[in-house]
């Protein structure tokens, strides 16, 4: 693929497996590539204060068509990227009725 739709993402599938001992939810991870997509900046920012440096960036991944189902729980990866799915992904159809793609958006936290 060409132009905006020439990057690779690994979607990372995660599952509750479990509970650590503060009782926060543990997962398990399996990978899968995704071709055809496009990923986008959005925003970023940085926090600094006297515990710590932080920063946030928000991407905007376009999937091709209906290939892959998304789940609140899951991230992905791209170059040095890790981001988490932030929020429902949004369908998007072409004028013919039929399924163009799909965004969904994602966070980063370092920090």
């Amino acid at each position: 693929m060409n132009g905006i739709w020439a990057d690779t993402v690994i979607l990372i599938r995660r599952t509750v497996a479990g509970r650590d001992r503060y009782g926060n939810d543990t997962y398990t991870e399996t990978r899968q590539t995704v071709t055809g997509c496009s990923w986008q900046a959005i925003d970023g920012a940085e926090r600094h204060d006297q515990q710590r440096d932080q920063t946030v960036a928000y991407w905007d991944l376009y999937l091709p068509g209906l290939d892959t189902d998304v789940d609140a729980v899951d991230a992905f990866e791209h170059g040095p990227h890790r981001a988490e799915v932030h929020g429902p992904p949004q369908y998007h159809r072409s004028a013919s009725g039929l399924l163009d793609h799909t965004a969904v958006r994602l966070r980063e936290i370092k920090g």
